[in-house]
């Protein structure tokens, strides 16, 4: 009976060990995978939580890199205005940054963001089914416009949004919004333009956009500061597949990505060429805008081509003479 006894206090006491070392060894993994924050209150979150190193260099002297746009802008007499901004840390540069636009199709990613709310409420899902009348049918758009389904479900309809910027998916989507929506979400991104498809102004709306402004739509996605997080996540991985292949135009390197929209307007004698969004570059998160008019459309998609890699060429260099993230 006493060895037994001795044989279960031996047995208990191993068990409480285990137990603590278990307890110590999660509580460290916790504190290595950042969900655990360090005691550092006046620093950012991002440094307390691990999700932003210490020393990471991340870059804030865009300087260089307005030098070269700059250079290919005034060389070109080109109209384009630019903006780029570091999501690690804020730092920018602009070249006629608030200059203003026509949007074209960027004002569909307004309309994927009241969509998304809608499912958020529970007022539609990805799998209702979206009417498709005669009127939304315009000849601008792709498969939408061909299709001889009478609904087609709500997933497909803003896939081809964002990732075709379809007009007919804009048209069948508008039924889901109303005035009151959309003149919540354009007072809290403090835009100016409209949900139409009129390429002047609108009853109630400049109809006018810059890069600056439009950096408020994919910080809101980023930050996912006005859908839940997996909605966010849902609409960027959309603007990830696009017909308006920036990797391939501007010969990203493979393993970069870039989420983004692309708008265009070229009826009469408006020329509207625009491309926006985020640049995924290893560690580095970059966020871009270019907006265009005046040219035809092979130069805008150079000009955009060569602004876009040039934001990469950059990117990498400053990473491999500081060691930036």
């Amino acid at each position: 009976m006493v060895k037994v006894r001795h044989i279960l206090i031996v047995q208990t006491i191993m068990i409480i060990l285990l137990a603590f070392a278990s307890v110590y060894f999660y509580s460290q993994m916790q504190k290595f995978n950042g969900s655990q924050p360090q005691d550092y209150s006046l620093l950012s979150k991002k440094i307390s939580y691990g999700a932003m190193e210490e020393k990471s260099l991340a870059i804030v002297n865009f300087n260089p890199l307005k030098i070269v746009l700059e250079d290919h802008t005034r060389g070109r007499g080109i109209n384009t205005s630019i903006y780029v901004e570091n999501l690690r840390n804020g730092a920018y540069m602009g070249i006629g940054e608030r200059n203003e636009y026509l949007p074209a199709s960027l004002n569909k990613l307004v309309l994927a963001i009241l969509i998304m709310k809608k499912v958020e409420e529970g007022k539609l899902s990805l799998d209702s089914e979206l009417k498709i009348s005669e009127s939304d049918r315009l000849s601008s758009s792709g498969e939408l416009y061909r299709t001889t389904d009478d609904e087609i479900p709500l997933n497909i309809v803003i896939e081809k949004l964002l990732s075709e910027s379809d007009n007919t998916a804009f048209s069948i989507l508008l039924h889901y919004v109303t005035e009151e929506d959309i003149e919540f979400i354009l007072d809290y991104y403090n835009l100016d333009i409209s949900l139409d498809f009129e390429g002047g102004e609108s009853r109630k709306h400049s109809n006018t956009i810059s890069p600056k402004s439009m950096s408020n739509l994919f910080l809101s996605l980023y930050f996912s500061t006005v859908l839940e997080a997996k909605n966010s996540e849902y609409l960027l991985s959309l603007m990830k597949d696009n017909v308006f292949d920036i990797n391939q135009i501007a010969g990203l390197p493979e393993g970069v990505e870039v989420a983004h929209k692309f708008g265009e307007h070229y009826l009469n004698s408006t020329k509207i060429f625009h491309d926006c969004g985020i640049m995924y570059a290893a560690e580095s998160r970059i966020f871009y805008c270019i907006m265009s008019k005046d040219m035809e459309k092979e130069d805008s998609v150079e000009n955009a081509a060569f602004i876009t890699r040039s934001i990469y060429e950059y990117v990498n260099a400053v990473k491999v003479k500081y060691g930036t993230k």
